[in-house]
């Protein structure tokens, strides 16, 4: 009985612990990446660790603000569009705390794509419901590809730049330009899966026939297992990887690369 009873005050503890501080989980999440990262400095020398440290240093600010400017442009566009309630429940906002999910954002650290918490979309406040929630959508991939446009920039601009500046300062800016576009690619393209609940699977059901909607309604309730499968054995990667290179060699081309 004792036992039990220590057991319920630390749960209510640890959740007490959870509303008090809301930087918890910007905590946690940092924290894993760094017991990562501590283990990979056991597995290389002083001058890569070095280097190891600032590139993860690097990483970390791009996950967040990629997951949360994702959503924040899918709360944005529905906003435009008339749909007050992400505003209402605070999401309109480029605060990570209001949109990181914790998984979601070690995944992308870990295997270059991730999730965020969904934003809230009331399809009612819209006057064309259907094209508004294709449009919102939408919004979230293409806010990615914008900034992987950016970080092709911060590529060309390295380069650009190379003669004035010093080689670890180079190699940063290089690695954060690539850092920023491969990450966002990721994150738009499998975004775009059409699987529920990704925004691909809106995307697609706006430009189905209502009859081809019906037989497939069904993956909306089996959709996010059939992802975690998809994502469990390594087939998420297989469908990425490609359409990240594609995607990476046609910015890249945009900069004269």
């Amino acid at each position: 009985m004792q036992s039990e009873n220590m057991k319920y005050f630390q749960s209510i503890n640890a959740r007490d612990r959870v509303a008090s501080d809301p930087y918890f989980k910007v905590k946690l999440i940092v924290g894993i990446i760094a017991f990562l990262y501590i283990v990979n400095l056991f597995q290389m020398g002083t001058a890569s660790a070095v280097s190891a440290m600032a590139e993860y240093l690097i990483m970390i600010p791009v996950i967040f603000f990629s997951l949360t400017f994702h959503e924040f442009s899918h709360a944005l566009m529905a906003d435009f569009l008339g749909d007050p309630t992400p505003r209402k429940l605070g999401r309109l906002s480029m605060n990570p705390l209001k949109h990181i999910d914790w998984i979601g954002a070690i995944m992308l650290f870990v295997a270059n794509f991730g999730w965020a918490k969904p934003v809230p979309v009331n399809p009612g406040n819209f006057r064309m419901p259907a094209r508004a929630m294709m449009s919102v959508s939408a919004a979230g991939p293409i806010s990615n590809l914008l900034l992987a446009v950016i970080g092709g920039g911060i590529i060309k601009l390295c380069i650009t730049l190379q003669p004035q500046l010093s080689p670890f300062t180079i190699e940063m800016g290089l690695f954060l330009g690539k850092t920023i576009l491969i990450m966002n690619l990721s994150l738009a393209f499998f975004n775009m899966i059409p699987i529920a609940p990704l925004d691909g699977s809106h995307i697609m059901n706006y430009f189905l026939p209502a009859r081809i909607k019906m037989k497939l309604s069904f993956l909306n309730e089996m959709g996010s297992f059939l992802l975690i499968f998809l994502v469990m054995f390594g087939v998420v990667g297989i469908i990425l990887k490609p359409l990240v290179t594609f995607g990476y060699r046609i910015i890249l081309s945009l900069y004269g690369f």
